[in-house]
């Protein structure tokens, strides 16, 4: 994807299926060493931390242990007892994440799930794919540190360090894996989520609505000011990814009734709606 042909690819996705049983078991060995205790301290800092919530603000949460992929005992569930409203204005509120909370040392990685007070069914379903694809190991689209950066930050934020650290060149690439790795992951975890798969305009508006690519790279470029030409060519391999995505099996299958629209022109489409 990002080789230095622009129009040669070379990224191939990993199915969520196919994360190693050595990451799996090694996050049931590391959960298992953990105390109760210092489980909820971690878990509390990082929803107040990640939400931007105040120290005042009320959070009490309920934490378990459950399985992963089979494996028992090989993620936490946090489950929130107040539905945290994180904008007055928009009404926004926690709806579910999947992260790994890191620890010391920084290599070690606890597979969480947060769950609000009233989730949907095939919420903790879907956000256990969430947790594959981030033990899956497949860093052909992010480095480690962009993974590191994504779970611990929101996108500005997580932007902005790129941008202070590594400069804004980096910072570029950076904005554009992200929005690519995001669609993808979206994907794929809406059409495996529950027993049957979605019809194709249903799954790309549920993982649009999850990713946002168009707005990532068009909305973080601009934050980062770069030139016109930056952007364009950024949206190019934006659609060059897409044109890749259109070639796997299940993506394929589920779009052949679909109309002729390349899968970027969806996007465009479906995004231009959103704003």
């Amino acid at each position: 994807m990002f080789a230095s042909k622009p129009t040669q690819t070379t990224w191939k996705p990993i199915p969520y299926l196919e994360v190693p049983a050595s990451a799996i078991a090694g996050a049931a060995r590391l959960i298992s060493r953990i105390s109760d205790n210092d489980m909820e301290r971690c878990l509390t800092a990082h929803v107040r931390r990640y939400w931007g919530l105040s120290p005042l603000t009320p959070l009490a949460i309920e934490i378990s242990k459950d399985d992963l992929m089979g494996h028992p005992e090989a993620c936490v569930v946090a489950r929130l007892s107040d539905d945290l409203i994180l904008d007055e204005e928009s009404g926004s509120r926690i709806v579910g994440q999947a992260t790994l909370l890191f620890l010391n040392p920084p290599h070690e990685r606890v597979p969480v799930v947060v769950l609000p007070p009233a989730p949907k069914e095939t919420t903790l379903s879907h956000e256990k794919i969430h947790l594959c694809q981030y033990l899956s190991g497949d860093r052909s689209l992010l480095t480690d540190a962009d993974l590191t950066i994504a779970l611990q930050d929101d996108l500005v934020n997580g932007l902005d360090r790129v941008s202070r650290n590594a400069g804004k060149a980096k910072a570029t690439g950076f904005i554009l894996r992200m929005a690519c790795y995001k669609l993808w992951i979206e994907l794929e975890a809406h059409y495996f989520t529950g027993p049957s798969r979605p019809l194709w305009d249903k799954l790309l508006n549920d993982a649009i609505s999850s990713s946002h690519p168009i707005n990532t790279v068009w909305g973080g470029l601009t934050h980062l000011a770069v030139a016109k030409s930056i952007l364009e060519f950024n949206l190019k391999k934006l659609r060059e990814f897409c044109d890749e995505l259109e070639q796997i099996p299940w993506i394929k299958a589920c779009r052949e009734s679909c109309d002729a629209l390349s899968l970027y022109e969806e996007l465009w489409l479906i995004e231009r709606g959103m704003y």
